[in-house]
């Protein structure tokens, strides 16, 4: 349970910027998976507790954004900038280069 809740607030922005929906959709998703396979404890102020938080990622799940389960394509990512989409008109099967070898003595 700690761990599950532990992922959710790493998506709270700190800086101003929001997480990306593919990202809030797959921790939404695997807390959901957690929170369905745990067995209840007994205790009821723990079962609230997650009862509570499962409907409520339940309806953020079903807020989200369709498609917000994959990552962005090229394609939705290159539309904010205009080197990034012209890169990938010229050159739409192209896979980044490697990085170059570190620097050694040799």
């Amino acid at each position: 349970m700690c761990a599950q809740v532990s992922a959710l607030d790493e998506l709270r922005p700190e800086d101003g910027t929001e997480a990306a929906p593919y990202q809030v959709s797959s921790t939404v998703g695997h807390a959901l998976d957690e929170l369905a396979a745990l067995d209840a404890s007994g205790l009821a102020d723990a079962d609230s507790y997650v009862a509570t938080l499962t409907r409520a990622l339940e309806r953020l799940r079903d807020e989200l954004p369709a498609g917000a389960d994959a990552p962005p394509s090229p394609e939705r990512v290159t539309a904010r900038s205009g080197t990034l989409a012209t890169s990938l008109h010229l050159a739409p099967s192209c896979t980044p280069l490697d990085p170059p070898p570190a620097m050694t003595t040799e």
